[in-house]
């Protein structure tokens, strides 16, 4: 059995009893402001991993 099949199967079984079990909500808090750098397009893959990597 491959590793993919494994995982698909224990997330299919894991959701399948989701239903049974209270959901508990979560809030997460963040921080900073102002949102993305100038510059910074989430659309452009590329552009974005020169910015990640330091290049100009």
């Amino acid at each position: 059995m491959t590793l993919t099949a494994i995982i698909e199967e224990s997330l299919r079984a894991r959701l399948a009893r989701t239903g049974a079990e209270p959901r508990t909500r979560v809030r997460l808090t963040t921080t900073g402001h102002g949102g993305l750098l100038p510059g910074i397009d989430l659309d452009d893959s590329a552009s974005l991993l020169d910015v990640m990597d330091g290049v100009e």
